[in-house]
């Protein structure tokens, strides 16, 4: 921690780490999840701006993947 000007304190680290994983999987996998999870297979255009929808941190994802290339 640091003092600013005025004497109040400062943090130095960051409070939030974000981690994205890409995971190339192969042609046939199982693909399994839990039964209190609701799996949703939804567009990009679809997620974009839409934290209603699908809160905060999912509707986030396109401008995530936008920075990498992701080819085939």
């Amino acid at each position: 921690e640091e003092f600013d000007k005025i004497g109040m304190r400062r943090t130095v680290e960051p409070k939030e780490h974000k981690k994205l994983f890409l995971v190339q999987l192969q042609e046939k996998a199982l693909f399994a999840v839990p039964k209190n999870y609701k799996l949703v297979a939804a567009p990009l255009f679809e997620l974009y701006d839409n934290a209603p929808g699908y809160g905060p941190i999912i509707s986030s994802l396109p401008q995530l993947l936008s920075r990498f290339f992701i080819y085939n």
